[in-house]
């Protein structure tokens, strides 16, 4: 029974330090005009919280010292410091006021009290300490500048004060023996005191700010690190799953173009490929992206491009709207082609958009100026054009000029990145009803040699002995993907196994070792990775050559590089020359 009330007494008094922790967290927000708390960071929380304590207390020490003045007969000055602290209060209770304001409000009472208390009373009541607590506060509160002017500030006042004992206008320091000396000493020491405690309670809380603005951009950086690391991890994944969806389209529109007659339809077929080729090219930037790379530049026929945007644009849009290109044979610019056919396309796509009901499209290049390094591209429309206010912000991330739902404002601004990080610079020119003019400046490509790319260079007779009919076997979890390889390979002539499952592979080819003349895998499998396949398939047979397909060649490498295997890595998403380049490569690699 002892031990219940026990816990009873401890569980009301823990209910009593809960209530209150909130009352005085009320308190503190109400002192920052109602901000939650956890907005505030950690040396701010600190401050608030000290102010609402100095409140508190300072209400205890004027119910002490009004008692005491009363008793004394220094009515007119308790009235004084009860109306001091009750103006005090209302200003801190105002949802109007900052907290720096409340903190200069503060002090500033703080110094008129112990001002008032120095004239009338002298240094033998609190004054003094009224006026160190004032310059101490200027330091916790405001800073170690508004410290030091505190301190100056005291200075005046005692100063004043000396020059009135000086001329007997202060009735407290006749009863005084030696006053002036005394007060010189008094006030010489407090100063001196304040000073040093006012400016190293600064400088502290000064080194405290730094070292916490430090940390939350510390703090904020390994967010965005993370943030970025996970958004690299998302990027990947997404990559390997378009990448095995361009594989069939590649693969599957070479092959029915090949087997078309009628030039429209192979038209289109090669519009296809060209998509997929595109997009091919994005899952590589999506993943120089995740590796944090910059995206691979080459030399770009920038009038080919012209003439294809162009050609897309005419497709897509109909007749309402005119395309025109003015161009002639220019040096290559160096450029990622990805990169410029983006910044080209979405630049004559918001040329279209300007023109809703109909207009002409002019893309044109030309060099910067005679004998220069740089071209210039330029898109015009004669569609609404913008206003000077609209001009100006063209390029901020998220405005648009469209009505709601018709784009996000992000287009203009990804354009803008791109021409930067190509080394070039973009200006924009627009009339309203006139039209718009973009031109995007681009260094041209210095002539560079191209590096040679390693090849296994096998000997004429083992050459001529490789057989032009391969026995392939070929492992890819994903269907799609291992059906269009397969219809593929079969079209170059080669006898194909094809399955899901490296297992599967493992045990045919132990059961025949010479039934393969080649194996072709994915890099990514379930249970067993393309690596470990070809680690098991080598331990069967160390002759076979070997093909690892991979969306992700880096990380093919490393961990190829813990077992080194003589084998060719194919690049997804491949098309039909690259595959036939890699199975020669292969059967060169075992003919060496």
């Amino acid at each position: 029974m002892v031990t219940n009330d026990g816990d009873e007494r401890r569980q009301r008094g823990m209910r009593r330090r809960a209530d209150l922790a909130r009352w005085f967290d009320a308190l503190v927000q109400r002192m920052n005009s109602g901000r939650s708390l956890d907005a505030l960071s950690e040396l701010d929380l600190w401050r608030a919280q000290l102010l609402t304590a100095l409140l508190l207390v300072g209400g205890m020490a004027m119910t002490l010292a009004l008692a005491v003045y009363l008793r004394l007969g220094q009515t007119a000055f308790a009235l004084f410091d009860l109306s001091i602290y009750v103006c005090l209060l209302i200003i801190m209770s105002s949802r109007t006021l900052s907290f720096r304001a409340r903190a200069w409000v503060i002090v500033a009472a703080t110094f008129l009290v112990g001002t008032a208390s120095m004239v009338h009373i002298g240094p033998q009541a609190a004054g003094m300490m009224w006026l160190s607590a004032a310059s101490l506060l200027a330091a916790l509160l405001l800073g170690v500048t508004v410290a030091i002017c505190t301190v100056a500030a005291q200075a005046v006042v005692l100063l004043a004060i000396f020059i009135a004992i000086h001329v007997g206008r202060v009735a407290w320091a006749a009863y005084m023996p030696n006053e002036e000396l005394l007060f010189i000493i008094a006030s010489g020491n407090f100063l001196a005191l304040s000073g040093m405690l006012a400016a190293a309670i600064g400088v502290l809380l000064r080194g405290l700010e730094r070292e916490a603005s430090l940390r939350q951009v510390a703090e904020a950086n390994l967010r965005r690190s993370r943030q970025l690391e996970a958004l690299g991890t998302l990027t990947g994944g997404i990559a390997h799953d378009v990448n095995n969806l361009l594989v069939p389209i590649l693969l599957n529109s070479q092959l029915l173009a090949q087997t078309e007659t009628d030039p429209f339809r192979r038209q289109l077929f090669a519009d296809v490929r060209l998509s997929a080729e595109r997009g091919r090219d994005l899952v590589r930037r999506m993943l120089a992206f995740a590796r944090g790379t910059d995206a691979e530049q080459t030399s770009v026929d920038v009038v080919a491009m012209l003439l294809e945007v162009a050609r897309l644009i005419r497709a897509t849009d109909g007749p309402r709207i005119t395309v025109e290109v003015n161009a002639r044979p220019l040096p290559p610019i160096r450029a990622n082609t990805a990169e410029l056919h983006q910044v080209v396309m979405n630049l004559a796509t918001n040329a279209v958009h300007a023109m809703p009901r109909g207009g002409a499209l002019t893309l044109s290049v030309e060099p910067e100026a005679p004998r220069s390094e740089s071209v210039v591209i330029a898109v015009t429309d004669t569609g609404d054009g913008m206003d000077s206010a609209a001009l100006a912000r063209v390029f901020e991330p998220f405005f648009t000029t469209k009505a709601p739902g018709r784009g996000t404002g992000l287009g203009l601004a990804t354009v803008h990145r791109l021409v930067s990080s190509m080394g070039g610079r973009i200006g924009v020119e627009s009339a309203l009803t006139v039209g718009t003019t973009v031109r995007v400046t681009l260094p041209v490509a210095l002539p560079v040699e191209p590096l040679p790319t390693p090849r296994v260079t096998p000997s004429p007779g083992k050459v001529d002995a490789a057989p032009t009919r391969v026995r392939i076997v070929l492992v890819d979890d994903d269907v799609p993907v291992l059906e269009a390889t397969r219809r593929l390979l079969c079209s170059l002539g080669h006898d194909v196994v094809a399955m899901r499952n490296a297992d599967d592979a493992v045990a045919a080819i132990a059961r025949d070792p010479l039934i393969v003349d080649l194996l072709i895998t994915d890099f990514r499998m379930p249970g067993r990775s393309g690596v470990e396949l070809a680690e098991s398939v080598r331990g069967i047979r160390s002759d076979l050559p070997i093909v690892i397909a991979s969306g992700f060649p880096e990380a093919t490498i490393d961990a190829w590089s813990s077992t080194p295997l003589p084998v060719i890595l194919l690049a997804k998403p491949f098309d039909r020359s690259t595959l036939a380049l890699a199975i020669t490569d292969a059967l060169m690699q075992r003919a060496g």
